[in-house]
């Protein structure tokens, strides 16, 4: 039987898009008969722990810098991640590890873990890029961009025919390829929906359901979200607003947006991460999804959002010169971009979409027949086994030790990323 080790040291709760790409990918290996064991943050949600089967192993959560200068940072971070990999290798090996949207410090970790092993016993090794390397911005992404060349330099040609390192977008492929001067594959995206797109219409009063999902940061407009609901109650549009935040907080946004819900029937503000099945319920309840995120941020980032709207034939609103732009321009026909980032003009992109939005509806509905037919995990899988290579019999035949050193070395980085935490 083939064994599948599944790590994504980010997997703390229902927020954000980790613990349902789990969901999906350790659902569709289970589904075609291998083994998979799931490794997770250590403060992950117990509840969630026990729903997806993922033991709570990796002691820091890769989205918090450890303080401390810029090289001593990544150096406790990287070799945190480097052994709690090892702690996990120690239990039994297997034939296919995943890595699920590795930063720089987990990248350094893997190919300094690779080069422990022997070339021709290594297992099939999976890592997938989302995030921004940072190398085409100026704000805190940058810091990880000479991380990232530091750990592409690291991975020896003679290991490349075991690793598949890939993007779910062209244009986040392309970016990682030229940093790493690796080779970055662009694989299919796995999110297809839990059902059948179906086409969206006005509510019988006229009104489109306006949404903005997920997990809320600055940084995707989060702070602008109050002014534009204001705008476009303030102008009449024929509109119902569904505001959601997967990471509820007690900040100045939020506090704003629940007395606006309270006092308008037009605006809903629900604050909760969910499951699966919460979140193809508020997919459900979308009929034009709205991503005010900042421009420069996501050029070269990409968004489980629109890809669930696109798969959806749910039409939004974009940024412009993004990876979502290109999404919505490829599936949806068009794509109805806002200039600047600032809620005036957001809200003006919403009007003209609302304006258009028959037309929209039934452009996006088409695209999602199309995404459906290019995408999904079970597509995705396919491309894995096909271009996995690994010896079947590794998880049996292979033992590796816990050696005293490293036992030592371990009870030192706990004691580090502690104190460093911030």
């Amino acid at each position: 039987m083939t064994t599948v080790c599944y790590i994504d040291a980010a997997i703390r709760d229902n927020a954000g898009h980790h613990a349902n790409a789990c969901r999906h990918f350790v659902s569709e290996f289970r589904r075609r008969g291998m083994a998979v064991h799931t490794f997770g943050n250590r403060g992950l949600d117990p509840q969630v722990a026990q729903e997806l089967q993922v033991e709570r192993l990796f002691r820091h959560y890769p989205y918090s810098r450890l303080r401390g200068g810029a090289q001593f940072s990544h150096f406790v971070e990287r070799s945190s991640f480097l052994a709690d990999l090892k702690r996990v290798w120690s239990r039994g090996p297997s034939d296919i590890v995943f890595f699920h949207t590795v930063m720089a410090p987990q990248l350094g970790a893997v190919a300094l873990w690779l080069r422990e092993l022997e070339p021709a016993k290594m297992p099939f090794v999976v890592v997938g890029f989302d995030l921004p390397s940072g190398s085409k911005l100026n704000d805190q992404w940058s810091y990880h961009t000479p991380f990232y060349r530091k750990a592409g330099a690291l991975f020896p040609h003679e290991y490349l025919r075991r690793v598949l390192l890939f993007a779910f977008d062209e244009a986040i492929a392309d970016d990682y390829a030229q940093l790493l001067n690796l080779p970055v594959q662009t694989m299919p995206t796995i999110h297809t929906g839990l059902r059948e797109p179906r086409l969206r219409a006005r509510d019988a009063d006229g009104r489109v359901n306006v949404a903005f999902l997920g997990h809320q940061r600055e940084e995707k407009g989060y702070h602008l979200i109050p002014t534009i609901a204001r705008r476009l109650m303030d102008r009449g549009l024929p509109v119902k607003l569904l505001v959601h935040n997967s990471a509820p907080d007690d900040g100045p946004t939020s506090r704003e947006l629940r007395a606006l819900a309270r006092t308008n029937a037009h605006v809903v503000f629900s604050e909760e991460p969910g499951d699966q099945s919460h979140w193809q319920d508020l997919l459900d309840k979308s009929d034009l999804v709205v991503l005010p995120y900042e421009p420069n941020r996501y050029r070269e980032s990409g968004s489980g959002i629109a890809t669930e709207a696109v798969s959806d034939g749910i039409p939004m609103v974009v940024p412009p010169g993004t990876t979502m732009e290109t999404l919505a321009a490829k599936y949806q026909g068009c794509a109805m971009a806002f200039s600047k980032w600032d809620a005036d003009d957001v809200a003006a992109a919403i009007e003209r979409a609302v304006m258009n939005f028959d037309a929209l509806a039934r452009q996006a509905e088409a695209g999602a027949l199309t995404w459906r037919r290019n995408n999904g995990v079970g597509l995705f899988v396919d491309r894995l086994l096909a271009a996995a290579s690994f010896d079947s019999r590794l998880s049996q035949s292979m033992r590796p030790s816990w050696s005293l050193r490293e036992m030592l070395a371990d009870r030192i980085l706990d004691g580090l990323v502690s104190c460093l935490a911030r």
